[in-house]
């Protein structure tokens, strides 16, 4: 019970010290040309404390590493959890309001490109519609596969090997990492953008290694490590100012995977046939004769 909650509070609290960081780096260690002072106490400190955070959540991981936690219908066991329903469409409604909110920036963004081949004859008007479009789509995909997974376990129902509704939230992450590399490839200061890409990257991973329960390779100490790292990378990386569209995906990224680590941890230690449903209960029943 206390690891359960614990290692979650201690992913936001070491969080939000690195959104403070993020701040301090940001008004002390770059220079007017956009260029990084080297050596600066605030970009030491976020990276001491960054490898602090990543060797914590590797460590976490790693305790359950060999463990067998079943697979998702038996993970995600919602009955009378309402905190963790609650957690999980919120979740999905962020993914919705992030959708709505890119393609309402497509057309900024379509005119923006425009401008700039007029200007300068580089860009593609095309490609900077085309992935916010998609990302959208994907965006709205997940947030209503989340939502409907949440809902059948909710009612004590299963999912389902080899589940469709879980695998969206992975495509997302990839596609997000495309879309966040490639507006920023043209900076030549890494430093400016490593911690959204390290958060994106800890997000999709998360949701990789989730999706795994329902692929009979189930993953609990991988997908511990990277849902408690995408929770610090995500708030860290709200000190950098996003968009709108932007900031709904971040915030995704840190409910999403910090419902997921609260539910992981909640399966340590127990057996494989724990938290199941009525229904798989019943299923069981039917096919032992000694129950009948």
């Amino acid at each position: 019970m206390q690891k359960r909650r614990f290692l979650p509070a201690a992913a936001v609290v070491l969080g939000g010290a690195g959104f403070l960081l993020r701040r301090w780096e940001l008004s002390t260690a770059f220079e007017p040309s956009g260029l990084v002072t080297p050596g600066m106490p605030a970009t030491m400190a976020l990276t001491v404390l960054s490898v602090l955070a990543a060797v914590l959540c590797a460590a976490a991981g790693s305790a359950l590493r060999k463990q067998d936690l079943g697979r998702f219908d038996a993970l995600f066991a919602l009955e009378g959890r309402p905190a963790l329903l609650s957690g999980l469409v919120l979740s999905a409604f962020l993914l919705l309001a992030g959708a709505a909110l890119e393609l309402a920036q497509i057309p900024v963004s379509y005119r923006t490109a425009v401008d700039v081949l007029m200007a300068n004859g580089t860009g593609s008007p095309i490609l900077a519609a085309f992935l916010p479009a998609v990302l959208a789509l994907l965006s709205l995909l997940s947030g209503i596969g989340i939502l409907l997974a949440a809902r059948k376990r909710a009612r004590g129902q299963s999912v389902g090997p080899y589940s469709g509704l879980l695998l969206a939230p992975g495509f997302l992450g990839c596609l997000w990492l495309i879309a966040a590399y490639q507006s920023r490839a043209g900076d030549p200061v890494v430093q400016d953008y490593l911690y959204e890409l390290l958060a994106i990257m800890c997000v999709l991973l998360s949701s990789y290694y989730l999706a795994s329960f329902s692929y009979e390779d189930g993953k609990a100490g991988r997908c511990l490590c990277f849902s408690l790292l995408a929770v610090y990378f995500s708030i860290t990386t709200l000190a950098d100012g996003h968009d709108w569209a932007s900031m709904a995906l971040y915030g995704f990224g840190i409910l999403y995977p910090l419902t997921v680590s609260v539910l992981l941890l909640s399966r340590e230690g127990s057996p494989r046939t724990a938290h199941t449903s009525p229904a798989e209960e019943e299923q069981k029943t039917e096919g032992d004769p000694n129950e009948r």
